[in-house]
């Protein structure tokens, strides 16, 4: 991979994920082995960003009840944490009750600043 920023080539790892597409793929692993995602596991995912490639790290949380627009649902929580000075906080809640989808994902930059998504609706088209 060639990053945008000229720092060094990094090669392209199996399963290797974009900062979006990671949410997906985390959804379809627990959709596919829901019990790999109990409280306090750590679930590594090989991710590139514009600088660089790296794993990052979710562990699981807990499940939560969500009030959200779409309504009352259980959900997973998973969280990566910043480990690095400009890195974002990364939360997301997997809904096991629709299929482990994403229906709430918060992204909080260091200097606070934060975007909050969350599920309104299914569309059953």
């Amino acid at each position: 991979m060639t990053f945008s920023n000229n720092r060094p080539d990094a090669p392209l790892a199996p399963g290797m994920q974009d900062r979006l597409s990671v949410v997906v793929q985390l959804s379809m692993l627990a959709a596919g082995e829901p019990a790999r995602f109990g409280p306090g596991t750590q679930i590594a995912i090989p991710t590139a960003s514009t600088r660089e490639a790296e794993d990052w790290i979710f562990r699981v949380v807990s499940e939560e009840d969500l009030d959200l627009p779409g309504g009352r649902v259980r959900a997973l929580k998973l969280e990566r944490l910043p480990r690095k000075e400009f890195d974002q906080k990364v939360e997301l809640w997997l809904a096991p009750g629709k299929d482990y989808a994403p229906v709430r994902l918060r992204l909080t930059n260091p200097d606070g600043g934060s975007v909050d998504q969350r599920w309104a609706s299914t569309d059953r088209s």
